[in-house]
């Protein structure tokens, strides 16, 4: 996404900053699973964050966009 090849799609603010319009809490919950991944020295698979069930689609959808589907064949876990 941040390769170059997007430059021209990309949202930008004034200052020329990319502009994500995602949800800030499910990114979060990318972000911080993506830092636990990277940090991690397990051998198994890490599991996805829980995710109310009334976000789970988008969530599945922003994973889907950022290119993460193919880390989990999983549903995304529902928080209780």
């Amino acid at each position: 996404m941040f390769s170059g090849r997007w430059d021209r799609v990309l949202l930008r603010d004034n200052k020329g900053r990319i502009f994500l319009d995602v949800d800030p809490e499910l990114f979060q919950k990318l972000l911080d699973y993506l830092f636990v991944l990277r940090d991690s020295t397990e051998e198994g698979a890490i599991e996805w964050p829980d995710v109310p069930a009334d976000k789970r689609d988008v969530f599945d959808r922003m994973r889907v966009f950022f290119g993460f589907a193919e880390y989990t064949t999983e549903a995304t876990p529902a928080a209780a």
